[in-house]
């Protein structure tokens, strides 16, 4: 029964997909490991002084240019040993322990199926058929006092002998490593099980969760207001730390939720021995999550499980835990005034360069967020090895710029968000002078420094420059960048400005605003989205204005190449979705019969100057946009709804009342200061 369970939970495992970390379910299919170093052990809990391990093992790879290997066991030794024992309580099961691992960095995890025939194999068949003919290493980093094979006879110093031979490389972990590790172990074990649930996240570096699918329950909390989601363990060894009620945030389907969790046997309600591990979560979903996978992490010990006289009783202290939760979560959540907020796909190179800039962007207190959006490459293991420090929301997909801000800011409580490409240096309290402007002046809803070239810092940069503004047939264009022309910054656009729009590489905006209009436009995935959201925000009667005092560098281009086809299909389509969107109807029909000229005009260009991708991207962009008519229609509804609950006259300050491709081409004006206003 137990082998046949093993085998069903390692089936299931093997069917998800773990991103960058690949693993191997049993040693017959290994791939050759180029230089593999390899350290082995049960690693349960992950905690600090495994991680410390994991690290000398992903460094000493690098320095071989090789790869990093941790081969574990499952199910864990002892059980299959002293099959009798029901005292080894695991800090994480195997689910629990992958996910962990895939936030290391390491490269490739084994896992070794441990049953009566694997523990009497003599240490010289584990050491010859498993670690040099199965695995291959090259380089191994153990214990001093790691022992394998039958009645645990292998040792580290019939390690030494196979490396005296040449076969692989041994470096032993220091003693005081390993017994830092064992007293870190039972220390986490006696702090969960008393219920010191901070002490036992601090010594795992990770807050203690529990994973499993959510179940029917009884339904008995949700009799009392109270919702709940019932998962099961699938593994009866996992440790259930003290009974009672935690605050928690669970992750569900990509997106983290805060909310309580109740460990116990409900013994107010029922008499039974059924442990219950139920989490109400707070947030209204409108519908059911059964069969879902839910991990749930336990942050605060609120009260210990106890058994009240009556119903009425139960839920006064139901909602005295539900209090003491929301203040945890409002003292943890009220530390920041602002929240930069950073949005990553396959970023690793605009990560490792810009994100340090970001730290010292305000002398108020700030967050620093990265919302990831299922990258594929190792942006993710970096920023969880090099910046512990900053906050970390992981998509499911790749839902764009708009959807992934739309996606990650969810539950966000700071006050302002400043939305911050991946691409962007930020220079000493850059947000300073743009925080104090809008303390002051409640009514502007968005604001953004002045822009510069990361490669030309004497330059502005294409994206926003010093303000964003268009001209009335819906050519945005900035003070300091007409099109493509780009001016030098000799402090011309220095003065403190109202703008139609606001840069989305560098956008500060109140988080309030931006989650009552819905956040962008998730269906523009990227480019002019900011335009459509400043447009909205402008509808409400809000301000937008540019802060020069405040400068920031913009590398530009660095998540799509300014010359792409891809880029002129997105520019051309949105442009269009933001004027079907959000022009008042009775300049609709004049807009759309000058935009159709001059688009035929650009097609045109393109096909004469050989660039016939780019003429089909404004073809296929007009067939997008024809295609969404009806989309299109509701979106102007609902924001005349917006704009009708305000009881506010729409700020069009920042549209200019030219056509700026006759300025531009025609009349040869290349600057911003040349254009004669409205």
């Amino acid at each position: 029964m137990l082998r046949r369970a093993i085998e069903e939970n390692s089936l299931n495992l093997q069917k998800i997909r773990y991103p960058d970390l690949k693993v191997y379910f049993g040693l017959d299919q290994l791939p050759y490991f180029t230089e593999g170093v390899l350290t082995i052990g049960t690693f349960d809990g992950l905690h600090h002084g495994h991680r410390t391990i994991i690290k000398q093992v992903i460094k000493k790879a690098k320095e071989v240019n090789g790869e990093s290997i941790l081969m574990t066991f499952d199910p864990h030794p002892r059980k299959i040993v002293f099959p009798n024992d029901n005292s080894l309580k695991l800090l994480t099961t195997l689910t629990e322990k992958i996910k962990l691992l895939t936030e290391t960095g390491l490269d490739n995890l084994v896992i070794v199926p441990f049953d009566i025939a694997f523990s009497q194999i003599s240490p010289s068949q584990y050491v010859e058929q498993i670690i040099i003919e199965s695995i291959m290493a090259k380089h191994v980093i153990i214990g001093y006092d790691h022992r394998f094979g039958l009645n645990r006879a292998g040792n580290f110093d019939f390690l030494k002998e196979y490396e005296s031979k040449g076969l692989f490389s041994l470096i032993e972990i220091p003693e005081q490593q390993i017994n830092d590790i064992k007293v870190s172990s039972s220390k986490i074990r006696n702090n969960l099980n008393r219920g010191n649930i901070q002490e036992a996240n601090q010594q795992l570096s990770h807050p203690y969760i529990f994973t499993g699918q959510i179940k029917h329950g009884l339904k008995l909390a949700s009799g009392l207001g109270y919702p709940t989601a019932n998962i099961n363990i699938s593994q009866s060894d996992k440790l259930i730390p003290k009974h009672g009620t935690y605050a928690a945030e669970c992750l569900l389907n990509g997106k983290v939720y805060n909310g309580m969790v109740y460990i116990g046997k409900s013994k107010t309600l029922h008499t039974s021995d059924r442990l219950s591990i139920e989490m109400n979560i707070f947030h209204q979903f409108d519908h059911e999550f059964y069969e879902e996978e839910l991990e749930i992490r336990l942050l605060e010990y609120i009260r210990s499980d106890e058994k009240y006289a009556s119903k009425e009783e139960l839920l006064f202290n139901i909602d005295q835990d539900k209090i003491a939760c929301e203040n945890f979560f409002n003292l943890r959540d009220s530390q920041s005034l602002c929240t930069i907020a950073v949005l990553n796909y396959n970023g690793r190179k605009h990560i490792e360069t810009y994100l340090p800039s970001l730290e010292n962007s305000s002398s108020s207190s700030t967050d620093l967020l990265v919302i990831d959006n299922a990258s594929t490459d190792n942006s993710l293991n970096y920023l969880r090895e090099s910046h512990l420090d900053i906050s970390l929301i992981e998509l499911r997909e790749n839902h764009g710029f708009a959807g992934g801000y739309n996606e990650g800011l969810t539950e966000l409580s700071s006050k302002y968000v400043a939305l911050v490409n991946s691409d962007l240096r930020g220079t000493d309290n850059w947000l300073d002078p743009i925080i104090e402007l809008m303390e002051n002046e409640p009514n502007v809803g968005a604001v953004q420094p002045k822009v510069l070239s990361d490669t030309t810092p004497d330059q502005f940069e294409y994206a926003g420059a010093s303000g964003g503004f268009i001209d009335a047939y819906g050519f945005p264009f900035c003070r300091g960048r007409l099109f493509d022309q780009v001016e030098a910054d000799h402090n011309q656009y220095d003065s403190i400005e109202e703008v139609f729009w606001t840069t989305g590489a560098a956008m500060v905006i109140r988080t309030d605003l931006f989650k009552s209009l819905g956040g962008f436009d998730a269906s523009f995935f990227a480019h002019m989205e900011e335009i459509d959201l400043c447009w909205r925000i402008k509808g409400l009667g809000y301000k937008l204005k540019v802060v020069p005092q405040s400068t920031v560098y913009h590398l530009g281009g660095g998540t799509l190449d300014y010359s792409s086809p891809n880029k002129t299909f997105l520019n051309f389509r949105n442009n269009w979705l933001i004027l079907l969107g959000n022009l008042e109807s009775s300049q609709l029909i004049k807009v759309i019969l000058v935009r159709m000229i001059l688009d035929n005009v650009y097609i045109m260009k393109h096909i004469l100057s050989g660039k016939l991708n780019h003429a089909m991207a404004i073809i296929k962009a007009h067939i997008s946009v024809l295609k969404r008519i009806r989309a299109t229609s509701a979106k102007r509804r609902i924001n005349s709804y917006h704009k009708n609950r305000s009881g506010k006259k729409s700020n069009m300050t920042g549209m200019y009342s030219l056509l700026l491709p006759w300025r531009y081409f025609v009349l040869g004006q290349k600057k911003f200061s040349e254009l004669s206003k409205r």
